[in-house]
């Protein structure tokens, strides 16, 4: 494989599951700290809002290890293509022991209700966590604000998150941006994440920190405008680049060429869909 060149064990730059993939950066950390504000103190809604390729969906699956190794109860469904008849069987088949194929969804509010009701009495949190919710066919929001409303009668300890794109707020109810506590905002890291990052990453391949040179981190960081999914795709590219050209440490220039080929491919839509990128010459 390319990276053997360098002595690297493995490639750094494609993990396995969320927690490998994870780097905590200043933004990432931040957001972290207050999703868990919003589930520890029992809020009924709050809203995650990034740039494609931000790491939202990470962050949220991230957030569900943790809070399941805390014994919450969390459901997890990303909402492009859900409609409003499957939301409530989704949820239930996370967090109660209904079989999918028969549910209807009256059944399922009330299982969901039932688990709710004990959640509480054992005073354990339970996460609705909805990814791509601005996706979301119009009647789900219908069953979403049912949700967050659960709790008017009978305290259930739940706490919904949906996670949006910053150009889809209008697509959110009004009823839910009145009872969100928070708007959580990923930012785009700055070069100091992506130094550490990078280093990180490569260090735990077993290979040299400073395989990147400094101009290269820079042209990343440029080139990428700080979002951390096309940093992975530039930095990983850029060892390809290098591994065919037999160069021994990554400069400036090898990294335009990555990332002049990341946009003749078209991954610049496909794959983070950074808007108005483009490759640095």
């Amino acid at each position: 494989m390319y990276y053997s060149q360098w002595g690297l064990k493995e490639t750094p730059f494609r993990a396995g599951n969320a927690v490998e993939a994870f780097f905590p950066s200043v933004t990432h950390e931040e957001a972290l700290a207050r999703l868990q504000f919003l589930v520890n103190h029992h809020h009924r809604c709050g809203l995650l809002v990034a740039e494609r390729g931000m790491g939202k969906s990470l962050l949220l699956s991230v957030l569900a290890d943790e809070l399941r190794q805390k014994w919450a109860d969390v459901a997890s469904v990303n909402l492009t293509g859900v409609s409003a008849s499957e939301f409530p069987l989704l949820l239930a088949t996370q967090l109660t022991s209904a079989p999918l194929s028969k549910l209807s969804q009256q059944q399922a509010w009330q299982a969901l209700a039932n688990r709710f009701g004990e959640n509480h009495c054992e005073k354990r949190a339970t996460l609705i966590a909805l990814d791509d919710a601005d996706q979301a066919q119009p009647g789900v929001w219908d069953e979403v604000m049912r949700l967050i409303y659960s709790d008017r009668r009978t305290p259930t300890r739940l706490t919904v998150v949906c996670a949006i794109h910053p150009r889809a707020t209008e697509k959110i109810p009004v009823g839910f941006h009145d009872m969100a506590l928070l708007r959580i905002e990923i930012e785009p890291w700055q070069i100091e994440d992506t130094t550490a990052f990078l280093a990180s990453r490569i260090a735990a391949a077993g290979g040299d920190q400073k395989l990147f040179d400094e101009q290269a981190i820079a042209r990343i960081q440029e080139t990428a405008a700080g979002n951390p999914q096309r940093i992975v795709q530039l930095a990983d590219l850029s060892l390809l680049v290098a591994a065919g050209e037999g160069t021994a440490q990554i400069d400036p220039q090898l990294v335009s060429k990555a990332a002049e080929q990341l946009w003749l491919a078209g991954l610049h839509e496909t794959r983070g869909e950074v808007e108005g990128w483009v490759p640095c010459s």
